[in-house]
C-alpha cells in the first residue's frame, strides 16, 4: 500500500515516527508465542526474557512448553503449538553425544522445514574485542548436508555418513541470502565451499549461489574456501559482510565468528522457514552452559535478549524491538553488570534489572514531548529547555506554530468538543450519557459552558493514546462513529489511504480534524490542500 507525505513544513522529525508508519487498528493484538525453556542455563535466560517482556509490556505472551534434549522427538503439542503461533523463542537442548539420539534442535529444524539459519555477528559498544568493525551475518543452510542424519555401519569398524546436497535447498538458502544483503543494505555476499575437494556436492552449491548473484548485480558476490575463511575471520573478520554456507560449515563459521565479535553469550540469532520462526542463542557452543554456571545463577541473558528483539522485529513490532536492544546494548557499554564470561561478576537477575531499568528510561525519553510535537521546520523558542514541557509551553509553542504559517483561521484554540450530532440530531442528554470520546475513557465534563455550534461535511477524530500499540478510543454500542453514517472516521483510517484517494476523499467537503497532537496539524493540512483552504481544527 502508498504511503502519503504530509507537507514539508510540516514535517516530522526523523527521531519521530511520522504517522503514515502508524499500524491498523488491530495490529497491536498480542501474539501468542511458543516458549521453550530447555536445558542448563536455558530456564534461566528465558525467564530473563519473560521479565524484560513483561516490564516493557510488549505486545506478546508466551505458550510454555517442557521440552529437553534426552527426548526421543519433540512432543507433538509444541510442534503443533508452533505451527499455530508460527514463532518459537527457545533455550538450548542438549543433544548428547552418540548413543544413537537424534538431536532434537534439528528434528525442529526438519519438521518445520525451518531452513535458513540466521547468526549476526558485530562487535557491542563497550566491548573489548580484538578485532573491531566487526558485523557479519552468516546465512547457513540448515535442512541437509552432513545434518541429513544419513549413517549407517557398512561392515564393523566401517561407518559410511552421507552428506546430502540438492540444487532446490542450495537455490532458496542463496536467495535468502541476497534478499536479506539487498534489504538491509548491505554490499557483499561470500560463499563459503569446499568444491576444491568436494567438486560434485559443494561445486553444485556453488553453482546455484553463482545463478543467483546474477539477479543481484547491485551486491557483490564472491567465495571463498572453507579452511581459508577461518583463517581470514581470525585474521581480518571485517571484510566479511554476509556469509552463505551450506550446514556443517556454517555451524563452525558462526561459532567462530561469534568468539570474534564477543563470544556466543552476546550473539543473537533465529532460524526461519516459509511459515515458521525459532529464535534463539545465536552461536551453538555454550547454549545450554556449564553445571555451575546454572548452579550459580550467573548464565549471561545477553544473547537471547537480543534475539527476542530480532523476533520483535518478525513480528512487526520494530519500536519495541529497538527499545530492547538499546537497553541491552546500554547495559554492555555502561560495563556495570556482566556475567563472568563478559569479565564481570554479575548474576544473571542483575543484568535483567539492568535492563528493564534501561527500557523504562528509554520509554520516558521517547516520550519527552520536545520530540512528540517539535515540526522540522520550526524549533523550540531557547527560552523551553526542559525535555518535559508544561502544558502551556507546549500550547504557546504551537499557537505560535499557527501564527507563523498562517494557520489561526482556521484553527479553534481551548476548544473542546462535547459532541458531534447527525443531520437528524440527538437530545442533549443522550450526548451527555456517551463516553470515552476523549480517548481516556472518562465522559465528557463541563457541560454547563456555553456551547457552539458548527456545520460541517465531515469529521476526521484525532483521539486515543498512541505509542506501538494504538488504543482507539471505545465507544458505547451504535454510538461510535458508525453512527454517523460514514460522516465520522478516526485518524487511523485516514491515513490508511493513499495520499491521491485520501485527497479525493475529502475534497469539496468543509472538514473538522478533532485532536490534539501534532497528527491533528498534519491531517488538516492536507484537507486544507485539498479544498483550497478551507478547514477547521478544534484543538
Amino acid at each position: 500500500m502508498a504511503t502519503r507525505r504530509f507537507f514539508p513544513h510540516l514535517r516530522t522529525l526523523i527521531t519521530t515516527r511520522s504517522i503514515t508508519y502508524m499500524p491498523r487498528p488491530g495490529d497491536g493484538t498480542p501474539r501468542p508465542v511458543t516458549l521453550i525453556p530447555g536445558d542448563g542455563i536455558g530456564p534461566l535466560v528465558t525467564n530473563a526474557v519473560e521479565q524484560v517482556m513483561e516490564a516493557m509490556h510488549a505486545p506478546v505472551y508466551f505458550e510454555k512448553y517442557e521440552v529437553h534434549g534426552d527426548m526421543k522427538r519433540v512432543p507433538q503439542q509444541v510442534l503443533d503449538s508452533i505451527r499455530k503461533n508460527k514463532v518459537c523463542l527457545k533455550g538450548g537442548l542438549k543433544t548428547p553425544v552418540g548413543g544413537g539420539v537424534n538431536s532434537l534442535n534439528v528434528q525442529l529444524r526438519k519438521e518445520l522445514d525451518l531452513y535458513a539459519s540466521l547468526v549476526n555477528c558485530f562487535n557491542l559498544p563497550g566491548l573489548p574485542t580484538r578485532h573491531e568493525n566487526v558485523d557479519i551475518v552468516v546465512v547457513r543452510e540448515n535442512t541437509e548436508g552432513e545434518y541429513s542424519g544419513l549413517e549407517h555401519e557398512v561392515v564393523p569398524g566401517v561407518v559410511e555418513s552421507l552428506k546430502v546436497i540438492t540444487k532446490f535447498c542450495s537455490e532458496r538458502i542463496a536467495k535468502y541470502a541476497f534478499e536479506y544483503a539487498y534489504l538491509n543494505n548491505r554490499k557483499k555476499v561470500t560463499a563459503v565451499h569446499k568444491a576444491n575437494i568436494m567438486k560434485l556436492a559443494d561445486g553444485l552449491f556453488l553453482e546455484s549461489c553463482r545463478e543467483v548473484a546474477t539477479k543481484y548485480p547491485s551486491i557483490k558476490y564472491n567465495e571463498i574456501i572453507v579452511d581459508n575463511c577461518c583463517m581470514q575471520l581470525v585474521s581480518k573478520p571485517e571484510q566479511f559482510d554476509v556469509m552463505v554456507t551450506p550446514n556443517l560449515y556454517g555451524n563452525l563459521v558462526a561459532n567462530t565468528a561469534a568468539g570474534i565479535a564477543g563470544g556466543t553469550g552476546v550473539m543473537p540469532g533465529g532460524n526461519v522457514g516459509a511459515e515458521h520462526a525459532v529464535f534463539e542463542q545465536g552461536a551453538s557452543a555454550g547454549n545450554v552452559g556449564k553445571e555451575k554456571i546454572t548452579e550459580q545463577k550467573k548464565a549471561n541473558p545477553v544473547a537471547l535478549l537480543l534475539s527476542s528483539a530480532m523476533m520483535l522485529r518478525h513480528l512487526q513490532f520494530p519500536s519495541f524491538a529497538d527499545r530492547l536492544e538499546s537497553a541491552v546494548k546500554r547495559v554492555i557499554s555502561e560495563g556495570k553488570y556482566r556475567t563472568k564470561d563478559l569479565g564481570g561478576d554479575s548474576t544473571t537477575q542483575e543484568v535483567v534489572d539492568a535492563a528493564e531499568y534501561g527500557s523504562k528510561l528509554l520509554r520516558l525519553q521517547s516520550y519527552k514531548l520536545q520530540n512528540l510535537y517539535q515540526f522540522s521546520d520550526f524549533p523550540w523558542p531557547s527560552s523551553v529547555t526542559e525535555d518535559f514541557p508544561t502544558k502551556h509551553q507546549v500550547f504557546d509553542y504551537i499557537q505560535s506554530y499557527a501564527q507563523h504559517f498562517d494557520l489561526l483561521k482556521h484553527i479553534r484554540f481551548n476548544t473542546k468538543v462535547v459532541g458531534i450530532e447527525y443531520d437528524q440530531g440527538l437530545s442533549d442528554e443522550e450526548v451527555r450519557s456517551w463516553s470515552s470520546w476523549n480517548g481516556n475513557g472518562q465522559p465528557f465534563r463541563d457541560y454547563q459552558r456555553k456551547w457552539k455550534v458548527y456545520r460541517v461535511d465531515f469529521v476526521i477524530f484525532c483521539v486515543g493514546r498512541f505509542s506501538d500499540v494504538t488504543n482507539i478510543p471505545e465507544f458505547p454500542p451504535k454510538k461510535g462513529p458508525e453512527a454517523f453514517h460514514g460522516k465520522v472516521i478516526h485518524s487511523m483510517d485516514y491515513v490508511a489511504m493513499d495520499y491521491e484517494s485520501a485527497a479525493n476523499f475529502v475534497k469539496g467537503k468543509l472538514v473538522t480534524v478533532v485532536g490534539l497532537q501534532k497528527s491533528a496539524l498534519d491531517i488538516a493540512m492536507e484537507c486544507t490542500a485539498a479544498n483550497n483552504g478551507m478547514f477547521m481544527l478544534n484543538y
